[in-house]
């Protein structure tokens, strides 16, 4: 990996490899590397995976879904993305959720996404 303070480069091989809540998380930009707040990684999540509902107090969460399909809940109901309130989101779709905003997100089957904090 090749960083420095301004404009960190990493390969697409490359970037700290996580398990988290049985994904796999790919760290690709974070403050450690001189990005600021910026935080950049790619989840890969096996079916039946997710997050529970949680709070980011401090930054924005977006996602960019490279593939498989994902549904996001939302404050203290299910908000599920692709038409927005039904149905799963498909691959292109991108998903934001705002800070201080209750969110969690659930993989019916797999998903590949470029998530952004």
């Amino acid at each position: 990996m090749s960083t420095d303070a301004v404009h960190p480069h990493i390969a697409a091989d490359e970037g700290e490899r996580l398990s988290f809540m049985g994904m796999d998380l790919i760290w690709k930009v974070t403050p450690g590397a001189g990005s600021g707040s910026l935080c950049s990684f790619i989840q890969v999540a096996p079916p039946g995976t997710g997050v529970p509902l949680h709070i980011h107090h401090a930054d924005d969460e977006c996602f960019y879904l490279l593939e498989g399909s994902l549904s996001m809940l939302s404050g203290d109901e299910g908000v599920q993305h692709g038409r927005w309130r039904h149905g799963a989101a498909a691959k292109g779709v991108t998903a934001c959720v705002p800070v201080q905003r209750r969110a969690g997100r659930a993989h019916p089957d797999h998903a590949l996404a470029l998530c952004r904090q």
